[in-house]
């Protein structure tokens, strides 16, 4: 299969959309190293991103877990807990900027 050289004179139909994601489907499975290289730069970008969320908003988590045990169960309009909202409130906003 040749690829034709388009010139400025032809205007051919633009492929519909089904046939360009079946074309891109189809190809890395005939050429072995365009597949292995696919495969590679997906999973750096899956792993970096698994990476950063896991150093970034799992502590987060864990800080407003930590938090939300620390508010009292019996009395949430006593003062010890309004104090507590308040401080976690500050903390969140110190994280936020």
């Amino acid at each position: 299969m040749k690829p034709e050289k388009i010139t400025s004179g032809d205007s051919s139909p633009p492929l519909p959309t089904s046939s360009i994601l079946w074309v891109a489907l189809i190809l890395p499975f005939k050429n072995p190293k365009l597949m292995v290289s696919n495969l590679l730069l997906v999973l750096t970008v899956y792993g970096l991103l698994t990476l950063g969320f896991n150093l970034t908003l799992i502590p987060v988590r864990s800080d407003i877990d930590s938090k939300a045990a620390l508010l009292p169960t019996e009395d949430p309009n006593s003062p010890e807990a309004k104090e507590t909202i308040l401080e976690s409130s500050k903390t969140s906003e110190s994280f936020s900027g």
